[in-house]
């Protein structure tokens, strides 16, 4: 058994991507016998600074970002740098003491047990910048990339900030993770951020047979298609994807959207095709079940080789026939969905004709879990969470 301390500034009841692949590592770690502490900040005082959840121990900080004094005239006649400045002031304050309460926190966990190995997770950043922090250098600290780094080509213009960050951090890595794509993308631009350490190359920790049932709602006597998650101008947008589906007819078929991409598609699209439904924000349950009780699901990967969006192996996990849309072969996501039962696989601005498009649609079927199960045991969280123990480990 080993004891595992997990920084993690945002974690349960906080959720998004990052915090669900995690959570299903942390469940997997205690699964096998280890003792696992997380290490993370409230915003709420009424969310308790220790708690027990799913086998392991959550230590929190509280963080409320306000300053202790009033609100002071500063010396300027300008309101808008006026207030820029009081902000700024905020900011670091806020940014200062939280740091302050994870030194504190991080020293009274020390005194009470021994950590085998120390683990920050990114995305996002701070994360890391958090355990580097608090670490020593004689710390196993172990760094997991969820999301790419320098080459995140929606944020190029942070490279240089990025890649000095990474050469900090490396003074200290004892292990780094990265999901699959990262390494290699960092190898053909000739980046080595982490040459003496040791690296292993995993697939995102997100695909979870989940045996619960859902039904879908009898009153719904349409088609229904569904996205969830969110579009990148840059690096994942949806214009091909509504010139695909435009000629659906309303009467027949739902196109429905879920997630901050409903935002998106109101402020990019003057008008959107009759059959699109845009639902708004739910919570990751409420997610959970629409996904389950969609008849086809809508993927769309990124274009950037060295990214997967989480979601990929969620829909996966279904079993749902799945219209994935994609931009270039080195989607590190398609030598997943290509073996998938139940597909159809497009490549961003193929032609195709519209009956092809229906004929999949009305006919696909849905892939029993226990095929599932088998045909990708190879990245179910168990495999992945071995794999990491064995590395870390060694």
């Amino acid at each position: 058994m080993s004891t595992y301390l997990i920084i993690s500034d945002e974690f349960y009841p906080y959720e998004n991507a990052s915090t669900n692949c995690l959570l299903k590592v942390l469940q997997q770690l205690v699964a096998l016998g280890n003792d696992v502490t997380v290490l993370s900040c409230a915003y709420d005082k009424t969310i308790p600074p220790e708690e027990e959840y799913k086998g392991f121990k959550i230590k929190r900080i509280y963080s409320n970002n306000k300053l202790p004094y009033c609100y002071i005239n500063f010396p300027f006649e300008n309101e808008r740098t006026h207030k820029k400045l009081f902000n700024f002031m905020l900011m670091l304050y806020g940014t200062v003491t939280k740091k302050i309460k994870y030194i504190k926190q991080y020293k009274n966990l020390k005194k009470r047990k021994t950590f085998d190995y120390i683990m920050s997770v990114h995305c996002p950043s701070k994360n890391h910048d958090l355990a580097y922090m608090i670490t020593k250098k004689e710390d196993k600290w172990i760094l997991w990339n969820l999301d790419p780094f320098v080459f995140n080509y929606q944020l190029l213009e942070t490279m240089g900030y990025r890649k000095a960050k990474e050469k900090i951090w490396a003074r200290k890595a004892h292990r780094v993770i990265c999901a699959e794509g990262i390494i290699e993308e960092n190898k053909r631009k000739n980046y080595k951020p982490f040459k003496n350490t040791p690296q292993l190359s995993l697939p995102l920790p997100n695909f979870n047979i989940d045996w619960s049932k859902y039904n879908k709602d009898s009153s719904e006597n349409k088609i229904i298609l569904r996205y969830t998650g969110a579009f990148y101008k840059e690096i994942r947008n949806p214009d091909y994807l509504i010139e695909l589906l435009r000629d659906l007819e309303p009467t027949e078929f739902s196109v429905e959207f879920y997630g901050s991409c409903c935002s998106y598609l109101e402020q990019n699209y003057s008008k959107l095709p009759e059959c699109f439904e845009l639902k708004g924000t739910v919570s990751v349950d409420e997610c959970h079940k629409l996904v389950e009780t969609a008849d086809i699901l809508i993927n769309i990967g990124n274009d950037c080789p060295n990214q997967i969006p989480s979601k990929t192996f969620e829909y996966i996990a279904t079993g749902k026939p799945i219209l994935n849309v994609y931009y270039s072969e080195t989607d590190p996501s398609l030598s997943y969905l290509k073996r998938y039962p139940s597909i159809l696989n497009l490549k961003y601005g193929q032609k195709i004709d519209s009956q092809t498009i229906l004929n999949f649609i009305n006919d696909s079927k849905c892939t029993e879990k226990k095929h599932l199960a088998d045909l990708y045991s190879d990245i179910s969280t168990e495999n992945i969470v071995k794999r990491f123990c064995d590395f870390v480990e060694t």
